[in-house]
């Protein structure tokens, strides 16, 4: 919490909290606000204070390499696609192999 909360109070049965969280996007700070804790004493609000990152949370590794990911996908695809282009090529080279040849009369 970024504050003490302290309340004098006859009965804890009374007492409810309502936490409020913000969207978060990563990575976070030790120290960055979360969200905010409000306190209701028999239903009436008595406090509030915001909640903090105790300790750092970076992005996961599989996001951090996401991109990475992405690319080397298209990478292989470029790659996949120029060897159907030369495969194609090649089989029709192979299929009229014979009009080429120049002892070759039809």
């Amino acid at each position: 919490a970024g504050t003490s909360i302290r309340l004098v109070i006859r009965d804890p049965a009374l007492i409810s909290t309502k936490l409020d969280v913000l969207p978060l996007q990563a990575p976070v700070q030790a120290g960055d606000e979360l969200g905010e804790l409000k306190v209701y004493y028999a239903g009436i609000h008595m406090a509030t204070t915001s909640v903090l990152a105790e300790r750092d949370a970076p992005i996961a590794w599989y996001y951090r390499n996401e991109i990475w990911l992405v690319l080397a996908f298209v990478v292989l695809m470029v790659m996949w696609q120029r060897s159907m282009h030369r495969r194609r090529r090649l089989a029709r080279v192979r299929a009229h192999w014979h009009t080429k040849r120049k002892w070759f009369y039809s």
